[in-house]
């Protein structure tokens, strides 16, 4: 369903006007989203520019799910206390799959909580410290 028709992915996952919530590289269409919620979440265009915080929902690139920015995203969770959203963007010319997100994560101090696919075809995948 397109986004427009349906919930924003912010909304799916319970995100919106929700205080503490990072986006990092986000496609345009959450962005717009974002914009009319209160508070505003940050915004970040990499792993590596990015505060933690409570929420982070971050669209990884394939290249970027490498053990350093995993490690990087278990300690701003630990530090954040919080939980991250792993996402697909299905408007990608070369999607990640669910398969790969949980994939990355194995032998990893991140864990699957839990796992979701949205109204707009994207995959998401709650991941905790362990």
């Amino acid at each position: 369903m397109p986004r427009g028709r349906g919930l924003s992915a912010l909304a799916e996952l319970d995100l919106i006007n929700q205080p503490g919530v990072t986006l990092i590289a986000p496609p345009d269409a959450v962005l717009a989203d974002a914009a009319s919620s209160s508070p505003r979440p940050a915004f970040a265009s990499s792993l590596r520019t990015a505060a933690p915080s409570r929420h982070i929902c971050w669209w990884p690139e394939r290249e970027m799910l490498t053990a350093e920015t995993l490690s990087r995203l278990h300690w701003m969770l630990q530090i954040g206390v919080g939980q991250g959203w792993l996402l697909t963007d299905p408007g990608d010319d070369e999607p990640l799959s669910a398969n790969e997100l949980r994939e990355s994560l194995e032998g990893t101090n991140l864990r699957v909580d839990e796992d979701r696919i949205l109204a707009d075809g994207a995959t998401a995948i709650r991941c905790v410290p362990r």
